[in-house]
């Protein structure tokens, strides 16, 4: 399967299209890409698109608790919500920063989910 990368502000009418999109975004844009993906209101998710969360047990921004009720509403309609908690971490913590291990394992994480969904084959260039 070919990947192609597109921004949407620089499609125009004449463009093709590509046959899957997926969004991706973290804190703000995480919601945004929940948006995109037209999952209603977490009491009434009756469908949605597969959705990987990953958050810190340590985050006060978005704590855990939401993302935990929005996943297990998922689950409980047959839809894919894996849900990865990272014990420690605060808000952001896969942002890129100092040997960017945390990162690198989120990377891995998504490429996983990814491969799953048969998006691409799991060969991550995380170290």
């Amino acid at each position: 399967m070919e990947l192609e990368v597109f921004r949407p502000k620089d499609w125009k009418a004449d463009d093709r299209r590509p046959a899957i999109v997926f969004f991706s975004g973290g804190s703000a844009g995480g919601h945004l890409a929940a948006c995109c993906g037209v999952i209603p209101g977490l009491d009434e998710i009756k469908e949605g698109e597969p959705t990987l969360i990953m958050v810190g047990d340590a985050d006060t921004t978005t704590p855990p608790g939401g993302v935990k009720d929005f996943a297990k509403k998922m689950k409980k309609q047959n839809l894919a919500c894996p849900l990865e908690i990272y014990p420690g971490q605060k808000h952001g913590f896969f942002n890129a920063r100092g040997d960017n291990a945390n990162y690198w394992k989120t990377v891995k994480v998504m490429d996983g989910f990814l491969a799953k969904l048969g998006y691409f084959k799991e060969d991550s260039q995380a170290p």
